[in-house]
């Protein structure tokens, strides 16, 4: 029973891994069952006992292929998040990655990727949610647009750059996009503490 069932995850592996080489190297349109079969050498009546239709398949390879994003304390606010930033800039930046990413990263595909693309969502929404708690329990203050403003100040640049423009996506943009997203929270505390000088300054109290 023991050797049944490495052979079923050998199997497994082979498919899900044939679907992502094909997306990689031909893009999402390309998988087909007929090119999964050739490429995995494993037998259609194998696959389809797993996976009742192709969509199915696509849905379990490309999750299965999506890492966590790794949530780093590094003390700070801005550090952690640029450590997310620069994580994100490094898996757009590779070209297996990349592509994995593209092939979820816009609605309306048909290939029943919204719960996927939804799936991926929330795992870097809550990655943030830990990097914003985190600084609230140091005392650090907190952007008042939230978690919601940080994704798309954050994560919505670094996509436009590598989807829309098909540009490089650089370890020094996550750092000016998490600069960006900081900004308005600098400046709030600068003005708080220039009107906190001159307060004292004037004898005001």
């Amino acid at each position: 029973m023991e050797q049944l069932d490495e052979r079923v995850v050998r199997s497994r592996r082979r498919i899900c891994d044939a679907v992502i080489d094909l997306v990689v190297d031909h893009g999402l349109a390309a998988v087909t069952i007929d090119a999964v079969v050739a490429r995995s050498g494993v037998a259609r009546t194998t696959l389809y006992r797993h996976w009742p239709s192709r969509d199915e398949l696509v849905c379990d390879a490309i999750a299965g292929a999506l890492p966590e994003p790794v949530c780093t304390d590094t003390g700070s606010l801005a550090g952690d998040l640029r450590a997310l930033a620069r994580g994100l800039a490094a898996g757009l930046s590779d070209p297996r990655y990349s592509a994995i990413l593209g092939a979820v990263a816009l609605p309306g595909t048909g290939d029943g990727l919204d719960e996927v693309r939804a799936i991926a969502t929330a795992a870097r929404h809550r990655a943030l949610c830990d990097v914003v708690e985190r600084a609230r329990r140091r005392g650090e203050p907190i952007p008042v647009d939230g978690v919601d403003g940080l994704i798309r100040s954050i994560a919505g640049p670094l996509f436009y750059r590598r989807f829309v423009e098909g540009a490089p996506v650089s370890r020094v943009l996550a750092d000016r996009c998490v600069q960006r997203a900081l900004a308005p929270l600098h400046e709030a505390l600068f003005d708080r503490a220039a009107r906190s000088n001159l307060r004292t300054a004037s004898g005001v109290r």
